[in-house]
């Protein structure tokens, strides 16, 4: 409980005063003995008891009267879950705000986010408490704390509006520990602004054990989590899988790939319109949706010969978010696929030659090179859009190229040497080989079917990556993310986190002592185009790229092209969805898509993660209009007239008290 006017509680002394009187009045009179009233004093004396209990009734009526009328002055403020602890306004204020697309589902008749409404009940309340008060803003696109003048600017605020972007809470809770341990910020109230999305979260990264410690050792930090978890009802994201431009019997047509999720009630089916937006030439398309997934695969557009680049965009009718009902596509003439392969097994080269320039595409072509690893400083890393690397890790100046040929959005594949030596690269090293202990081979029991080289194909329909028999496979350790694992938890393919382009590890080979890769072939080719395609994707004039902070640098010399955009400032373009410019590249920005399948973590979820921590949970949602403390001064007032009206009723004599009285009455002694 806090107050407005805080400075009328040095009142509450005057709360004794009843008591001051009380005693004083006692000292008043001085006992006489007088033998008449012997026989009166025994009888009150087996009444005493009652009447001291009465008495003090009466003081502590006449004491809650005043603490009544004093706390209601005070003006206070009170929410059931933003608790009860006296103490006024905290030095700082910190404020750390999740941005990401699925903090934008909102509510339809009003139009208020989960974003916007939290924005809201915040500076309405900060703006009744935190006087004097340092109000600290981190939100989760440029993770850097932002000082601000009033709790009021947060609803308008240019850095508190609505992205594309996912986020990272616990990279944002190691930025206001920091910003705590360097700016001495005294009593600190931490307020977390949040969808408890898991994939915003990452309760597996190693990075919470810190952040939890480090906050364990600091006196005074309250930690306030104002949540909306309440699930998207009626809402549908759309995205465009791939975009080809192509030549058909003379003729220039678009080929799109498109996907809808749907988490509104499967029950029914649904008809929806899509609207197919090229070059300002807009049409529609009607589709019918009966399940959480719907895939238009293949969908052609004619298209002016003339055209060889350009963009569009593919829409959905408005629901519940309107982040992921546009979806942002560009075209081009499509690069030459090129693959270079690094390794000394002149068969196992073979093998990726093969399979790395077998395309069911005309219109696509693919080029694979071989190099020896002594001749691996001939990479020619300007066309190479993938580099399958089967040798030991390398180190120095090739590392270096690497690691620049993944920055620039390219993609990399390691598969595992004879004889793994120590070396690291990209935080990961191979280990030693493991061969199975029976005679039944390895075979992988889950694996990631939802994105990446193993998703599902574009007709829903999954890769047989179970019936894969592994002999032999090379253990790895670093923090990589396991796309296929084994039974005992190692992995058959992981992937690096970066923030551009791709790098695999994958465990086994594909010659037939290692695996059945190469005689199943399906997995192995859709996994190997796939990651080929990837990185071509990154030498294209045209390309699509997910929003994030590390377009930033650049923004304020990006060109835009749709009018959405238009109207952005710059410093916000690298985290909502549009189609730009940038000297001759042309790329169209879009949102996230983990968000579409973001789902709110549990209590038992949560708890590890801020266990230990002093913390409390609000949560509100989205058309609710209450505001997360209000005034309860009316509270106290009715307290103080209960005190008076008991106080009142508790001195009012009993019957016994008025017969005695009336004894000793002077008409009583006429008689």
């Amino acid at each position: 409980m806090s107050f407005l006017q805080p400075g009328l509680l040095f009142l509450l002394p005057l709360a004794a005063l009843p008591i001051v009187i009380h005693l004083l009045h006692q000292r008043r009179y001085r006992t006489v003995p007088w033998a008449a009233m012997m026989f009166l004093l025994d009888a009150k004396r087996q009444s005493r008891g009652m009447a001291r209990l009465r008495h003090y009734l009466i003081l502590a009526m006449r004491v809650l009267s005043i603490l009544g009328l004093i706390f209601a002055i005070s003006r206070p403020l009170a929410s059931g879950t933003v608790g009860w602890a006296i103490g006024g306004a905290p030095d700082t204020i910190m404020i750390l705000l999740d941005r990401s697309g699925s903090m934008e589902q909102q509510d339809l008749t009003t139009g208020e986010s989960k974003r916007s409404t939290a924005l809201a009940k915040l500076a309405e309340l900060l703006g009744r408490t935190s006087k004097g008060s340092k109000i600290v803003l981190v939100e989760s696109t440029r993770l850097e704390p932002q000082e601000m003048e009033s709790a009021s600017n947060l609803v308008n605020m240019p850095d508190a509006e609505g992205t594309g972007t996912s986020a990272d809470i616990s990279a944002m809770m190691q930025v206001a520990l920091e910003y705590i341990n360097e700016n001495q910020t005294g009593r600190t109230d931490v307020w977390v602004c949040s969808d408890l999305a898991e994939n915003d979260w990452k309760p597996e990264s190693g990075r919470w054990d810190g952040v939890r410690q480090g906050f364990e050792g600091l006196e005074g930090v309250r930690f306030y989590l104002l949540t909306y978890t309440n699930p998207a009802k009626g809402n549908y994201g759309v995205t465009v899988d791939g975009v080809e431009r192509r030549k058909l019997d003379g003729r220039s047509e678009l080929v799109l790939d498109i996907r809808i999720n749907r988490s509104a009630d499967l029950s029914k089916a649904i008809t929806m319109p899509l609207e197919i937006v090229v070059e300002g030439n807009r049409m529609a398309v009607e589709v019918e949706i009966s399940k959480d997934q719907y895939v238009l695969q293949g969908h052609t557009i004619p298209i002016d010969d003339r055209l060889v680049e350009g963009w569009g965009s593919v829409s959905l009718p408005n629901d519940a978010n309107p982040t992921d009902n546009t979806f942002y596509f560009v075209f081009a003439d499509e690069p030459i696929r090129q693959t270079v392969i690094v390794t000394d097994d002149a068969l196992l080269a073979d093998t990726f030659r093969m399979v790395a320039t077998a395309s069911s595409d005309p219109n696509l072509q693919f080029s694979a090179d071989i190099l020896s690893t002594a001749r691996a400083n001939e990479i020619p890393w300007e066309t190479a859009g993938l580099i399958v690397w089967h040798a030991n890790l390398p180190s120095g100046t090739l590392a270096q190229l690497l690691e620049t040929h993944v920055d620039d959005g390219r993609t990399v594949l390691f598969m595992p040497p004879d004889a793994p030596d120590e070396t690291e690269l990209f935080g990961t090293k191979w280990t030693d080989w493991v061969e199975p202990s029976t005679q039944e081979p390895f075979r992988a029991n889950t694996w990631r079917d939802d994105a990446g080289l193993l998703a599902k194909t574009q007709s829903g329909m999954a890769l047989p990556v179970g019936e894969l028999q592994v002999y032999r496979y090379c253990k790895l350790d670093g923090p990589e993310v396991h796309l296929a694992s084994f039974a005992g938890g190692d992995a058959l393919l992981t992937r690096v986190a970066t923030d551009r382009g791709g790098v695999y590890f994958l465990a086994t080979l594909s010659k037939s002592s290692y695996s059945t890769l190469a005689t199943d072939g399906v997995v192995y080719y859709v996994m190997l185009h796939r990651a080929i395609a990837d990185g071509a994707s990154a030498l294209s004039t045209a390309r699509s790229i997910t929003v994030g902070q590390e377009l930033a640098t650049s923004a304020s010399e990006w060109d835009p092209l749709n009018k959405e955009t238009d109207d952005r400032l710059s410093s916000e373009r690298p985290y909502s969805a549009g189609v730009f410019r940038n000297n001759e590249l042309l790329f169209a920005l879009n949102r996230n898509t983990d968000e579409d399948i973001a789902k709110p973590m549990d209590a038992a979820t949560l708890e590890p993660l801020l266990g230990g921590l002093d913390y409390q949970r609000i949560e509100d949602q989205v058309g609710d209009e209450s505001s997360l403390a209000s005034e309860i001064w009316r509270v106290f007032l009715i307290v103080m007239a209960a005190g008076m009206i008991l106080e009142a009723a508790l001195c009012i004599p009993s019957r016994e008290q008025s017969s005695t009285s009336n004894l000793f009455s002077p008409s009583s002694a006429q008689r």
